[in-house]
């Protein structure tokens, strides 16, 4: 139950970063342009962390209902 809502946390994580990235694409002072690079590198972390939490809780489900 917990990591089902870790899991929603970083997904809505995830659209929050992507609508920051849309609204503030036309601004082009050099400062809000490195800002967007770092929640870039930042939101391609959380989608591989998302991914591998996601593996490893349908691996521990799968463990759990054969147990």
């Amino acid at each position: 139950m917990e990591t089902s809502l870790l899991l929603v946390v970083l997904q809505e994580s995830l659209h929050l970063f992507f609508w920051l990235i849309l609204i503030t694409k036309h601004i082009s002072t050099e400062l809000v342009q490195k800002a967007l690079a770092i929640v870039n590198m930042l939101m391609v972390r959380l989608i591989y962390v998302v991914i591998v939490l996601q593996h490893l809780l349908s691996h521990l489900e799968i463990g759990d209902l054969l147990c």
